[in-house]
């Protein structure tokens, strides 16, 4: 694009600036997905939460606790559909 502007600007100029906006609100998901992936198999894992309905990630949580599931969801009160696998520690974070 800076081509057609005829603008000389270096790669990093344009990606310091593109780092500098500020990130775009986004609604609470109403459909979400929750999956657990390792860090460092059998000794760490996280829980990855991905918006169903635009499939894009919303929130990283440091482990896969339902405690740490069930207090985002309180956060974000928006979500209506939880999709998840069959990991019991999630059941009892929605259901809490």
């Amino acid at each position: 694009m800076t081509g057609h502007l005829s603008a000389t600007v270096s790669r990093m100029t344009l990606l310091r600036q593109i780092r500098a906006l500020p990130d775009p609100d986004h609604a609470p998901p109403r459909v979400l997905g929750v999956d657990d992936f390792a860090l460092r198999r059998g000794h760490h894992y996280g829980t990855i939460l991905i918006d169903i309905e635009t499939r894009r990630p919303v929130d990283v949580l440091e482990d896969r606790a339902a405690d740490t599931l069930a207090a985002w969801l309180r956060a974000h009160p928006g979500v209506e559909i939880v999709c998840r696998d069959r990991a019991g520690a999630y059941a009892d974070g929605i259901a809490a």
